[in-house]
């Protein structure tokens, strides 16, 4: 191991989840530079710092703007040449989950009111209500139903094998193999 250590370059990384895509050091350390240039800014309300500070804060929205674009761009680059449907759909899912809000249901709007709830939960109940409302059947009073010739049907057992089922999987799209393998460890 000592070997190793010596003869193979090697470099710790710390990932911090909670940072955007395409955050780095640089920015991190720019970032850290206009804190310290605005705090003494305000300190001394010196016109040469307040300068200072104002040329760092653009420095650092230059090398936010920057990563942005490249993580964007590097993104388009991967999508246009995906490999599978996998690389594409999870491509597609980095694009549309940058928005924190992504996921948040938007207000209602019923009967020309827009409603505010405060919770998912209590949209998705509103949501529920509406569409249980909308299929409740409306009989006429002449009509009984307990009187029509009810129709029966029944599924008859039928057979299958191991090999029907692992032929069934291998017709399925690339991907799926997992299925496959899992099931034939499973018999």
């Amino acid at each position: 191991m000592s070997f190793c250590d010596t003869c193979i370059p090697s470099k710790v990384v710390t990932i911090r989840k909670q940072d955007p895509p395409g955050f780095h050091n640089e920015i991190r350390l720019s970032l850290r530079q206009r804190r310290r240039a605005y705090n003494s800014a305000k300190r001394s309300n010196s016109v040469y710092l307040w300068t200072k500070y104002k040329s760092l804060r653009n420095k650092t929205n230059i090398l936010v703007r920057k990563a942005k674009r490249n993580y964007l761009d590097k993104l388009a680059t991967k999508l246009k040449t995906f490999s599978n449907c996998t690389d594409f759909w999870k491509t597609i899912k980095l694009f549309t989950s940058l928005s924190p809000s992504s996921h948040d249901i938007p207000p209602l709007l019923f009967n020309g009111n827009i409603y505010m709830y405060e919770t998912n939960h209590d949209k998705a109940n509103i949501l529920n209500n509406y569409f249980q409302s909308q299929t409740i059947l409306q009989v006429p009073d002449n009509v009984n139903l307990s009187s029509r010739n009810a129709v029966e049907q029944s599924l008859h057992d039928f057979d299958t094998s191991i090999e029907d089922v692992v032929d069934s999987i291998k017709m399925l799209k690339t991907g799926k193999e997992q299925v496959l393998t899992l099931l034939t460890a499973m018999y």
